[in-house]
């Protein structure tokens, strides 16, 4: 991810789907890392270790086309059938 996600800077889906990375701590060996945008569970790419930092987790995932157009969505990421707890939305334009 290149850019730091809000209402003046969102993230465009466009005509073609698009991917973004989240980071974190405490999901490297967690089986079932899953990820929902707006209630809607994305294709997870990958979930494990980010390379150039330690103790850093990364998850990689798809973001649909038909997400285009939105607006902000609630972003949970889930482990083990443990939720981020909410609070985290991806603002998501054409």
């Amino acid at each position: 991810l290149d850019a730091v996600n809000s209402t003046a800077g969102p993230f465009r889906v466009g005509a073609e789907e698009r991917y973004i990375a989240l980071f974190g701590t405490g999901l490297r060996g967690a089986r079932g890392v899953s990820v929902r945008l707006g209630g809607v569970e994305l294709e997870v790419l990958y979930a494990g270790r980010q390379g150039q930092a330690e103790g850093l987790d990364q998850v990689n995932v798809r973001i649909p086309v038909g997400f285009a157009g939105r607006g902000p969505l609630a972003l949970e990421v889930w482990a083990e059938g443990t939720s981020t707890g909410g609070g985290i939305t991806l603002t998501v334009v054409d």
